[in-house]
């Protein structure tokens, strides 16, 4: 009689750890595309903003950029770029994009992402904007559509723009 009761226990609780007690999990957030774009501009006048996609709980795209306030995007900007690659030729602004989008898609956290030589304030105020993100996304569990874009107020840590003067 204990070898049945034993059993009949031991399968009650199997079924409970393989069904991970359902119902007490956290609704997912919804999928879709959620922004963070900081709410004032730099002193070059630059406004950093994060987009990123989610689908099925997992950030699938993830675009990174600047603008100004005629909407220019700073990866467009050849004036920019121009002056960009005269004082930092070993790497492009849209390579330091690229390589903060990918590392967040790939460790979906800010953890493995990795600050750029020669554009940590960029690289900052990604992290910041994606740790945002992260929060909104997050706060959005259980909702059926994502939220509009955040502004997060800009914090000292985040610094400037890399200081490259348009001629």
């Amino acid at each position: 009689m204990k070898k049945i009761l034993m059993r009949f226990v031991i399968g009650i609780v199997t079924v409970l750890l393989l069904s991970g007690v359902s119902g007490c999990s956290p609704a997912p957030a919804p999928d879709g595309t959620y922004t963070a774009e900081y709410q004032e501009p730099d002193t070059y006048g630059w406004t950093a903003f994060l987009t990123v996609v989610l689908t099925e709980g997992k950030i699938t795209s993830v675009e990174f950029n600047e603008k100004n306030a005629e909407g220019v995007l700073k990866s467009e900007d050849t004036a920019y770029q121009s002056a960009w690659q005269a004082v930092n030729a070993a790497i492009s602004s849209e390579q330091v994009y690229s390589k903060l989008e990918t590392q967040f898609k790939t460790w979906q956290n800010t953890d493995g992402v990795d600050t750029v030589t020669g554009a940590t304030a960029s690289s900052r105020a990604f992290r910041e904007l994606a740790d945002a993100l992260l929060k909104q996304i997050e706060n959005s569990a259980g909702e059926e559509t994502p939220p509009g874009t955040i502004l997060v107020p800009r914090s000292e840590s985040a610094g400037e723009s890399e200081a490259v003067q348009e001629n």
